[in-house]
């Protein structure tokens, strides 16, 4: 039976689900394997619960060079769900964007000035082969200009709760490369923004838009096939299976190297119940962001599971029913309203989790009662989650929090009602005052008559 604490002059409950500590659970690889990891930063978090499994200086401010492009990739999947454009919307191709797609110093599919090509296309050779002429003329079309596009980025990162990054084009490229010049930058400034925020962004767009991971992990496909324009577009990912890190687990995402920030990936992986999104930023070189990226997945994979903890829905049963005053039922519980997946060691049992809750504030009086009426479904408060195991946080302050709401309607009682239980206390108070005043002289009497011994001394 899972053991419950419950004090009801204090504003927290903390359920203890075991008495086994925490910190008793062995770790089956030692963390050192992976302390001389070739990266300028990185970090691994559990894709549902954002738990972070490993970091390394995780809010240093890196640039991220093409990883870049997940802001855009996310801004054109939501303006596909919102119906603002669709997969056949012709995207216009200027002179400027022309040259630039036939710069083979970059990544790049060509692309011919004064002809329009299919959204998808473009997202496509994004997705797959990090084009770079191709994302600066979806964020021109969408944006109206690519100043206007960059602010647009730097707004939806800032909707996530990102606030280190500095974004300065579409693609990732240093600023000489841009179309429109501001004079504020330098021809080398790049995007930038801390691992702890590409993963953040990461989280947001395989969650929020799935269907990425349907292009990402793409290893090879043809841009324009049959034409004198025909590209041969092979994956820079490359851990994805069949290429030459491959791995059977990884299923994305996206890749980013220049000369300034080094070589950097984001990779999606899932082994049995577990996903994972990994992040390297600065390697030395390309091929060693697959390496200790491999290398990180293999720790990982190795060290933790998850265990599905919480369903949306559920009884929060590991909260003892909540006083309500004047409600027709004199106490509430509550459901559960959204799902969490606990990351924890393997071999950690359930019982070694740790539940807290905080009722919402604007509910409770100064006994600590919530006030009826109550309605279903409605936000009571929230439980906060410990898993057991090396503590490196979140990615973001409440991911381990989970809302509560009312399993069920409160009607307010009647003033008559309400007055006759106030009756009912004041006497209760003066019957216990009563009981305590008589208990007080039988001890005393007592005392007097049969005085306690002193225990003997040696």
């Amino acid at each position: 039976m899972k053991k419950i604490i419950k004090n009801k002059y204090i504003k927290k409950i903390i359920v203890a689900m075991s008495l086994v500590s925490v910190m008793s659970v062995t770790v089956p690889v030692d963390a050192a394997e992976i302390k001389n990891l070739d990266a300028r930063g990185a970090i691994v978090v559990e894709k549902n619960s954002g738990k972070i499994l490993y970091g390394k200086n995780i809010d240093e401010v890196l640039g991220i060079a093409s990883m870049s492009k997940m802001v855009t990739q996310y801004l054109i999947l939501e303006a596909i769900h919102n119906g603002e454009v669709t997969w056949d919307t012709q995207i216009p191709i200027s002179p400027a964007l022309s040259k630039m797609s036939i710069n083979y110093e970059l990544s790049n599919v060509p692309l011919r000035a004064n002809v329009s090509y299919p959204l998808k296309d473009l997202y496509e050779a994004i997705s797959i082969y990090s084009a770079n002429a191709a994302i600066t003329a979806v964020g021109i079309y969408l944006g109206g200009s690519e100043d206007a596009w960059v602010q647009k980025m730097q707004e939806t990162v800032e909707s996530m709760g990102i606030t280190d990054a500095r974004l300065v084009n579409p693609s990732g490229l240093p600023y000489r490369y841009n179309i429109q010049k501001n004079k504020n930058l330098s021809e080398d400034d790049e995007n930038s923004m801390s691992p702890r925020s590409v993963a953040i962004l990461a989280q947001r767009l395989i969650t929020d838009y799935p269907e990425i991971l349907d292009t990402a992990s793409i290893q090879k496909k043809t841009f324009q096939p049959g034409t004198v324009d025909e590209t041969k577009m092979s994956n820079y990912n490359l851990l994805l299976p069949g290429l030459l890190f491959g791995r059977d687990d990884v299923i994305g995402l996206k890749t980013g190297t220049s000369a300034l920030s080094g070589a950097s990936v984001t990779a999606v992986a899932i082994q049995n119940n577990t996903s994972v999104i990994s992040v390297v930023v600065g390697s030395s070189a390309p091929l060693k962001r697959f390496e200790e990226s491999s290398r990180l997945l293999d720790y990982i994979f190795t060290t933790y599971e998850t265990i599905p903890f919480i369903k949306k829905g559920d009884s929060a049963q590991q909260i003892t029913p909540y006083p309500v005053v004047d409600g027709k039922d004199q106490v509430i519980t509550f459901d559960y309203d959204r799902d969490y997946y606990a990351a924890v060691p393997k071999g950690a049992s359930p019982d070694q989790i740790i539940v807290e809750f905080t009722p919402n504030p604007e509910r409770v009086n100064e006994e600590n009662q919530i006030q009826a009426p109550i309605t279903k479904g409605e936000n009571l408060g929230y439980v906060t989650i410990t898993t057991p195991g090396k503590d490196l946080g979140y990615l973001q302050e409440k991911d381990n929090t989970i809302p509560v709401v009312a399993s069920y309607d409160v009607e307010e009682v009647g003033h008559l009602t309400k007055v006759w239980r106030q009756i009912k206390v004041f006497f209760a108070g003066i019957r216990d005052s009563i009981k305590d005043f008589f208990s007080g002289i039988f001890n005393s009497i007592k005392n007097f008559f049969h005085p306690s011994e002193e225990p003997a001394t040696n």
